[in-house]
């Protein structure tokens, strides 16, 4: 497995020669985070010989919350660039995939969720990642609230209605998933005490 972190690696100047070469040498398991604010032919190839996986933060569902969030204006290039890479995909459609990562105060809500998968739907994409985020959750995961549960448990159940071919839980996601119980009662105990 070959992993390109977040940003947009595609602004390198040797991230296309790099991913190509790595086409060419046989590679069949590339994952690439990013930002999906420039478009990589070498991403698009890769996608079309299903050897590549493409992991899209975009974290709302409106371009108002998506410029809180990002501090760029950037949000109809992104989903413009999406479609694309949907459109170019093979025949399973999971490989390009949109990430919504949870930022408590500005896309906490189900609303803007119904709205990042109208959009994820509308570009054809197939597969999405959840997650919350990280300096939010270490310094609140044993006090996170309910909302916060109930809106990964939306999401996730939101993907299962549309029928995606594949949800993934990233990082502190599944960490408050398979620590749930606990952490509601560790919660509960320090409210108590109080």
């Amino acid at each position: 497995e070959i992993g390109f972190g977040g940003g947009e690696p595609a602004l390198l100047p040797e991230f296309e020669p790099m991913v190509n070469m790595l086409l060419d040498c046989g590679c069949d398991n590339i994952r690439v985070h990013s930002s999906g604010v420039k478009y990589s032919k070498a991403i698009e190839r890769g996608l079309r010989e299903g050897k590549l996986t493409l992991v899209v933060s975009v974290d709302s569902g409106t371009p108002e919350t998506y410029e809180n969030i990002k501090r760029v204006n950037h949000f109809n290039k992104v989903w413009e660039n999406l479609t694309e890479y949907a459109s170019k995909q093979t025949e399973d459609k999971y490989k390009a995939k949109t990430k919504y990562i949870i930022y408590p105060g500005y896309n906490d809500n189900k609303e803007e969720i119904d709205k990042w998968y109208d959009l994820t739907v509308k570009a054809g994409i197939k597969s999405v990642v959840l997650d919350v985020e990280g300096g939010w959750y270490e310094q609140n995961k044993y006090k996170v609230p309910d909302y916060i549960y109930e809106l990964l448990e939306y999401a996730w159940q939101k993907a299962q209605d549309l029928g995606m071919k594949n949800v993934e839980l990233y990082d502190r996601a599944n960490h408050m998933k398979i620590h749930k119980e606990e952490y509601i009662k560790l919660r509960n105990n320090a409210e108590n005490q109080c």
